[in-house]
């Protein structure tokens, strides 16, 4: 069963500690503009943290990426966002496609 079958234009997507695991987390955003998005990525601020968390996701083929990587992957899709840091996560709230 398709993914996109069982998502109907308005749904709003979370996705949790996701986006890190795929290739290209903009293709995976950029697949379905119909719909707004809840994010939320641990991305820690604590050195010691944020080295241990890169060293595990690069272990197991996960692409860790920084706070301001992960505010520019949004922003690549074209959509507009509203990010806040609520440490060691960031939220990311995505618009539909052409919402403002």
């Amino acid at each position: 069963m398709q993914v996109r079958s069982q998502i109907k234009p308005g749904d709003l997507i979370v996705m949790s500690d996701f986006l890190h695991c795929v290739e290209d987390p903009a293709k995976i955003i950029k697949a379905f503009p119909d719909c707004a998005m809840a994010i939320l990525e641990y991305i820690p601020t604590n050195i010691a943290w944020a080295e241990s968390y890169m060293d595990q996701l690069k272990r197991y083929g996960g692409n860790p990426f920084s706070r301001e990587e992960f505010g520019e992957i949004i922003i690549e899709t074209g959509r507009n966002v509203y990010m806040e840091n609520i440490g060691p996560y960031v939220l990311a709230l995505v618009n539909r496609e052409g919402d403002k």
